[in-house]
């Protein structure tokens, strides 16, 4: 028999090449994002924020800290008001704002006076709070989406890049809604005898009205516009889908009713743990500190809850969003491989800072003119 005709060998394969500074490696694939329906978003972002509980659990603890930080310093003063006013603090307060002819003595209504100054600050420290933990949730919820989690550091750096394009496009948009509103509740009152009726039609309406700036916000933290160009793009996105962009704008009214039961859950809670505690303003030291301690601690649990619901609420329009432009690279400018803290991630920022103190100090001083009222 004639032999068999010998096989070629197969040519060996050339290993791959180490990647070099000439020859970098390949990129990651890029990372695909599930669109989902306008029947399905609110199933994923749902998903999206359980996925980032742990991320989000940090940043609402954060987020409670920099609450208390702005209105503790009122609370306190507003504490010891009422022990010094005693069993009468109840009398006194409506006599000084619902009173034809009130008679409150001046030093009691100029310390009440003070407080409510100091609420007004701690008010406005409490929007660019609200703005910066709008930030960090969709930031934190966007990098989970995309596979690549941020640290809370970095989450606060894209709060500091993106902070007045957020402020300036929720006030505009804010503006727009408001006439908007306005109008409709105006137009719809003259056909309606219920007030509340009509205020609840017009919200409803007003929300699906508004509904081309739903991508407002992410497309400045995930797509890093400006706040004309995020507008924009969120009607370009609108019209693409526009029954995806009504469940996200409609989503957040569902919220907000469970934001209120939970918030009067809590405070019910509170005034209970009072009650079982027989706790009073004017029954000592002790009994003082201890409420002190639980309206306080109550102060950081509100911050905590808000921006964990509103980390929610924002979750269905983040999956909305990826899912329409496969885009998040905007937070890779606030991503950072240096152990050390990149810039702009102090937690608290030296403005916010120099408030806070000064509005502590100022709690500080007043507390002599408190001590000097006489005690009824």
């Amino acid at each position: 028999q004639a032999p068999e005709p010998a096989q070629a060998p197969e040519p060996a394969q050339a290993p791959e090449p180490e990647p070099t500074a000439e020859a970098p490696a390949a990129a990651p694939p890029a990372r695909t994002y599930e669109l989902s329906t306008a029947s399905g978003v609110v199933g994923s972002g749902l998903a999206l924020a359980f996925a980032s509980t742990a991320d989000l659990r940090k940043a609402s603890i954060y987020v409670g800290l920099l609450v208390l930080g702005a209105f503790g310093p009122a609370m306190v003063a507003l504490l010891v008001v009422l022990a010094k006013l005693g069993d009468s603090a109840g009398d006194v307060l409506a006599d000084l704002f619902f009173g034809i002819s009130p008679s409150v003595p001046p030093e009691v209504a100029s310390a009440i006076l003070l407080v409510l100054l100091e609420f007004l600050a701690g008010l406005l420290i409490f929007v660019s709070i609200s703005i910066d933990a709008q930030v960090i949730g969709i930031a934190l919820l966007g990098a989970r989406a995309s596979g690549r989690p941020m640290r809370l550091r970095e989450a606060i750096v894209r709060a500091r890049q993106v902070f007045w394009r957020m402020a300036g496009s929720g006030a505009l948009v804010g503006a727009v809604t408001f006439v908007v509103q306005s109008l409709i509740i105006q137009a719809f009152g003259g056909f309606s005898r219920s007030g509340e009726a009509a205020s609840v039609f017009g919200t409803i309406v007003t929300t699906i009205l508004v509904a081309p700036f739903a991508y407002v916000q992410t497309g400045i933290v995930l797509g890093d516009v400006g706040a004309m160009e995020a507008i924009s793009r969120s009607y370009r996105l609108y019209k693409a889908r526009r029954m995806l962009a009504v469940v996200v704008v409609l989503f957040p009214l569902v919220a907000s009713a469970i934001q209120l039961f939970a918030f009067s859950a809590g405070l019910d809670l509170a005034v209970r743990a009072a009650e079982l505690l027989n706790l009073s303003l004017a029954s000592g030291a002790l009994a003082f500190a201890t409420a002190v301690a639980l309206v306080l601690a109550s102060v950081v649990a509100f911050g905590s809850l808000s921006f964990t619901i509103a980390a929610v609420v924002a979750a269905p329009q983040v999956a909305a969003f990826l899912g329409l432009t496969f885009y998040s690279a905007g937070l890779d400018r606030a991503r950072s491989d240096d152990p050390k803290p990149p810039p702009g991630s102090r937690y608290v920022t030296r403005p916010m800072l120099v408030a806070i103190l000064l509005l502590a100090a100022l709690v500080m001083l007043q507390l002599p003119a408190i001590e000097a009222i006489e005690a009824s």
